[in-house]
Parts: structure tokens; C-alpha cells; sequence
């Protein structure tokens, strides 16, 4: 699994030093549920950092390819009552490909695809915690990703952006859930 991931940011450090290409680093924060679980709202707060290559076709198109850590879940917390809170705290390696369009000079509008690899699965509940191994969840997820980027000056941008699993990020046949996220990031680009 490591062998894939060396290769990948290997080529993202090559093709950012050829014509075309650029690279760069971001991190930011995550507001994340999981639909299916019975719980609402977008109250897992996670983090996100990572690094990005992007290729421009044209003044206008460009193909961004990025890999990063990302954190998802859900969250029930009950002041009341302790015994109910509920969390779900899961772990991905993403690397996320997305097609964008710059809209005038600033604004950036895109789509795109994501696999993320599961690295830790944990919920914690009123009994206490369980391990990832006995919680069913799939070790992928596959994502649709729509990002929206402003770019504040030639290299400082921010990124808002919402992304959903394609697939049920549960390995069992009865329950299906997904990964349902909204992110905003700052990133800087060399």
C-alpha cells in the first residue's frame, strides 16, 4: 500500500518542476456527517493538510491532482446526558483528481473524483471506544468532489469544497452509510 503513495508524490514533485505544471500545499478544516447513521448535522470537525500538482490545458482549464490526510465522521454530543454521546472518528489518505475552470480571473470552479484509502476507524459511545476492527467499515471510499477556489494573489488561494462517497462506507450488506463533507482549506502554490 506505502509503494503506490511514494510513487505518487514522486511524480507530483517531477512534473511541478516541468512546463505546465505547478504545485503547491494547503490544509484546512472539515465539517463532516455520515448519511445513514441516524445522526444529522455536519458536527465532526476534522482537519485536512496535503500537497497538489496541477497541469493547465489552457488560461482557463487546468487538472489538479492532489494527496492528502483527511478526517471524516459523524458526532452526537449530549450535555445532558453523556451516556448518548456518540462519535465516529475515521481516518483517510486521499488522493483526490479534479477538472477546473478558472471564471474570470479569480474564481475557480471544478469537479472531480476521489479514492480514499482508510487508515483508523474508531467510535466512542456512552460504553467507551471500539477498535476499527470490529466496526465493518470498507478500507476505501470513492468520492465526487466539487471544489470552489478563489485565488487571493498569484500564489495564496482558498478552497471551499463538498464531496459525498459513491460507494457505502460500510463493508456489511444491511447498513449502508456515506461519508457526506464540506471543507474550506488555504493553500499556498510555488
Amino acid at each position: 500500500m506505502k509503494l503506490p503513495f511514494v510513487l505518487f508524490f514522486s511524480l507530483i514533485t517531477l512534473l511541478s518542476y516541468s512546463q505546465g505544471f505547478k504545485s503547491g500545499v494547503f490544509a484546512g478544516l472539515t465539517a463532516s456527517q455520515i448519511d445513514g447513521d441516524e445522526l444529522e448535522g455536519y458536527s465532526k470537525v476534522g482537519i485536512q493538510a496535503g500537497i497538489y500538482s496541477r497541469y493547465s490545458f489552457s488560461e482557463q482549464w487546468f487538472s489538479k491532482l492532489e494527496i492528502k490526510f483527511i478526517q471524516k465522521g459523524s458526532l452526537k454530543s449530549v450535555k445532558d446526558n453523556p451516556q448518548l454521546n456518540f462519535k465516529v472518528k475515521l481516518n483517510y489518505l486521499e488522493l483526490p483528481i479534479s477538472l477546473n475552470y478558472f471564471y474570470k480571473e479569480h474564481f475557480v470552479f471544478g469537479i472531480g473524483l476521489a479514492y480514499a484509502q482508510l487508515l483508523t476507524a474508531q467510535v466512542e459511545d456512552g460504553a467507551g471506544v471500539v477498535d476499527g476492527n470490529q466496526l465493518n467499515y470498507r478500507n476505501y471510499d470513492f468520492n465526487i468532489i466539487i471544489p470552489l477556489q478563489y485565488f487571493i494573489n498569484e500564489h495564496l488561494w482558498a478552497d471551499a469544497r463538498f464531496a459525498y462517497s459513491i460507494n457505502s462506507i460500510k463493508n456489511d450488506g444491511f447498513n449502508k452509510q456515506w461519508n457526506n463533507l464540506l471543507s474550506l482549506s488555504i493553500g499556498y502554490e510555488f
